[in-house]
């Protein structure tokens, strides 16, 4: 009853109401909330991570509806109408569609629990594999670097282990020939820092990097071939200069805020596309917080102080005609993490 007077008494409202849940219905499982943020803060003139961004974006759609109402729905008594000739309705009707689509589409994530489940369900037959990756640089095959020694780190979805595989580059391709079945991450890098020893890590500046998420080897004696995109390693100069290399680890570098990175020019890059993720230590599972583009080799962002057990991670992409040319990841950090609990000791 109380709804059946709500729509006699107030039509407009009850009719762009509905029009926005039924947009928000329909477009709600093409992008996520979390897409929805990372493009906010991406295209935003605003800081990122700042209160304003965050508090404009919240209030933006509802004042822009009250706006749009009068357009949308006129009614010559209630709403005063423009007194130029420009028709409106068109950009307005386009941007209430996109509002509607902001505020109400529901969540369409796939948490990483539910991800990792999908993995362990996977039927794994017991036995060997081989893989074969043909590496590709800024669109091309990966055949002017010279044949050479290759490190493979194959991380183990299901067993959550990690495996690393001295194979070699012929000709642009990567052969890893014995590996158990299994699904892995994959993460190549091509060493071309000549007299070099131990481990790479994650690699030096000028090494070519790349990673595929999931390599599914489920048959003994499967060889896939796979594709796979790679880039320069960037070298990171700020915050912390990574001249001689990024190791694997899991120790953070305190900063404080606002945060600055910067890192040398990418040749061919016309842009870097960057991200900070939360990294939460005691389960491995992670959320971007902010993305961005910038057409310069630094950028900065204010970020709120870390809770106890959680980090931050940074990563940039170099980007030239369209596809990756250089990438780094990660710098694990803090930003003023609360210290634990003073300990009295005798």
């Amino acid at each position: 009853m109380a709804a059946a007077v709500m729509l006699r008494r107030h039509r407009p409202w009850a009719r762009l109401w509905l029009m926005w849940s039924a947009l928000g219905m329909l477009l709600g499982p093409v992008i996520s909330p979390t897409e929805r943020n990372a493009v906010l803060v991406a295209w935003s003139p605003l800081p990122s991570g700042s209160a304003i961004l965050w508090s404009v974006h919240a209030v933006a759609p509802y004042i822009v509806a009250l706006w749009a109402l009068g357009y949308l729905f006129p009614r010559k008594a209630d709403f005063p109408r423009p007194r130029h000739g420009a028709p409106l309705w068109p950009p307005v009707l386009a941007g209430s569609i996109l509002l509607g689509f902001y505020v109400l589409a529901p969540p369409r994530e796939v948490s990483q629990a539910d991800e990792r489940a999908r993995i362990q369900a996977m039927p794994v037959e017991p036995g060997m594999a081989s893989v074969r990756f043909r590496l590709f640089f800024n669109g091309k095959p990966l055949r002017h670097v010279p044949d050479g020694p290759v490190h493979v780190s194959l991380f183990d979805l299901k067993a959550q282990r990690p495996t690393t595989q001295l194979a070699r580059m012929v000709n642009g391709v990567v052969e890893v020939p014995t590996v158990p079945t299994g699904v892995y991450r994959a993460y190549v890098i091509v060493q071309t820092v000549s007299g070099r020893t131990g481990e790479p890590g994650l690699g030096l500046p000028g090494d070519y990097v790349g990673d595929l998420n999931e390599v599914a080897l489920e048959t003994a004696g499967a060889s896939p071939v796979l594709d796979l995109p790679v880039g320069r390693f960037m070298h990171l100069v700020q915050p912390e200069d990574t001249a001689a290399g990024v190791a694997w680890r899991t120790e953070t570098l305190p900063l404080t805020a606002p945060v600055r990175f910067a890192w040398d020019p990418v040749p061919g890059a016309g842009r870097y596309d960057v991200f900070v993720q939360r990294f939460f230590r005691s389960t491995g599972a992670w959320d971007v917080i902010a993305m961005s583009q910038t057409a310069s080799a630094e950028w900065a962002i204010d970020l709120p102080a870390n809770d106890l057990g959680e980090s931050y991670r940074f990563g940039v992409h170099a980007i030239g005609d369209g596809v990756v040319v250089g990438q780094f990841k990660f710098l694990f950090f803090t930003v003023g993490a609360p210290s634990p609990p003073d300990v009295q000791t005798p």
